[in-house]
């Protein structure tokens, strides 16, 4: 997980989001396998996958994934933890990117 993780960061740097995407996506299937859906690790690459899709445009795909994340958080780390809040921020990027500053001011 950590090197398919990794590959995804490097291509995401570079601004090869269609990659990068892919790789987080793989990435995140081994560490739901491996650590389980709400681990640290496995939130890790699904917030790194939101940055990737919403690079793209795929707007829908970062909302819905953003808020699966939100929801392992809460359910992980309770409603108060900093998981939450990176969380509650990728949502945020979601929407400020998607032209929705209104759901965006909902989740700051």
């Amino acid at each position: 997980m950590f090197l398919l993780f990794h590959v995804a960061f490097c291509q995401a740097s570079d601004g090869r989001h269609a990659e990068a995407e892919k790789g987080y996506a793989e990435a995140i299937a081994v560490g739901e396998k491996v650590y389980g859906p709400d681990r640290s690790q496995t939130r890790s690459a699904m917030r790194q996958r939101v940055r990737s899709l919403t690079a793209l445009a795929r707007h829908d795909e970062a909302e819905t994934l953003a808020l699966d994340l939100l929801a392992r958080a809460t359910r992980d780390r309770g409603d108060g933890s900093e998981a939450v809040q990176l969380s509650r921020a990728a949502l945020v990027e979601v929407y400020e990117a998607w032209g929705r500053p209104e759901e965006a001011a909902k989740w700051k």
